[in-house]
């Protein structure tokens, strides 16, 4: 789960900060580019949108590493409590929450892959 999200965002990124401003340069440079300005606009913003919509997933993710790290921050752990940190009812809920929310968005990237 964790290394899609960072994958997706370190996609994203590279395609926001650089691939993007990279075809606008391009585009108001050079002649290699042939599309007119509306139509890159608008396949800009289509694909802006769908990173967007897709980082939706990833919400779940980053709430429930919130509160585990808010769980964490709250008191002093020794090696003995970290060994039963997970035998916590609060991190079991915790990763209970987040393997049926993940499960649900990976099935239905699945499905729609298929």
């Amino acid at each position: 789960m964790y290394q899609l999200a960072m994958a997706f965002a370190a996609n994203a990124n590279t395609e926001i900060t650089k691939e993007i401003p990279d075809a606008i340069r391009i585009k108001l440079t050079t002649a290699r580019i042939p599309i007119d300005p509306k139509s890159i606009a608008e396949a800009m913003a289509a694909e802006l949108k769908r990173l967007h919509d897709d980082s939706h997933k990833f919400a779940v993710l980053t709430r429930e590493l919130q509160a585990l790290g808010q769980v964490l921050e709250r008191e002093r752990l020794n090696f003995k409590s970290v060994l039963k940190f997970s035998e916590r009812p609060q991190v079991k809920e915790l990763l209970t929450r987040l393997r049926s929310s993940f499960s649900e968005a990976l099935s239905a990237d699945d499905n729609e892959a298929a």
